[in-house]
């Protein structure tokens, strides 16, 4: 049996990604899996970069972590992501900016296909389980499709296919605004999905001090 820890979204918050850690170190996993998007709208871009290069997670590249560093195209998004993209670019490190450009944009291991988006345009779409059939997943060969990138979670059975979307460890958009997580049992074919509290009220102080939009803090609390 092979139990897989699936996480993404952090958006540099690290009291999320923390918490997020901290239970995942609870459980008897064999491995754990980034899907992108570690930095971007969040205070801690630096310290949440650091975790994944330290402790040589795997990982896939994320819209916001390219983003972030070349600051390609970065007129297109809404003006509160234009000012977290220029911050983060600003005082993200070199050693990170190095890391963060040069993640595949996919992964495969355990016979799971890993990606921030989808498997045609890994870092740009977004895959919500109405998505997942099985002309979808026709696509790639591994039986398992672990997607991130809308911040909402779920866990799909198609046939004798898996898809999964652990959700958002530093922005959830579901409504609920605990971080989530995924586990994957490859062997069994199953996967849950965990939500844990973390401290908001801290995030959203480091958000205001650092003179990000206060909106990105508010956002936190609503889940939206």
């Amino acid at each position: 049996m092979s139990l897989i820890a699936v996480l993404g979204d952090v958006h540099g918050n690290i009291e999320a990604l923390d918490a997020v850690l901290a239970d995942i170190g609870r459980r008897n996993v064999d491995g754990i899996y980034c899907l992108g998007d570690i930095v971007g709208y969040g205070p801690n871009p630096n310290e949440c970069v650091d975790v994944f290069r330290n402790f040589d997670i795997g990982c896939v590249a994320g819209n916001h972590d390219l983003t972030s560093v070349d600051l390609f195209d970065v007129r297109y998004v809404n003006p509160d992501a234009q000012k977290a993209f220029a911050w983060t670019n600003k005082v993200l490190t070199q050693v990170n900016k190095d890391f963060l450009y040069t993640r595949q944009t996919s992964l495969v291991a355990y016979g799971m296909f890993l990606v921030h988006g989808s498997p045609s345009n890994p870092t740009e779409e977004y895959v919500f389980a109405k998505d997942i059939t099985e002309d979808f997943l026709g696509s790639i060969h591994e039986k398992i499709l672990v997607t991130a990138h809308t911040h909402v979670p779920f866990v799909k059975h198609v046939g004798e296919r898996l898809a999964v979307n652990p959700g958002s460890v530093g922005q959830p958009r579901d409504r609920n605004n605990a971080a989530s997580y995924a586990v994957i049992d490859t062997e069994r074919m199953e996967a849950q999905v965990t939500r844990l509290s973390y401290d908001i009220a801290s995030v959203v102080r480091k958000i205001e001090k650092a003179g990000l939009p206060k909106a990105l803090g508010k956002r936190l609390y609503f889940a939206n």
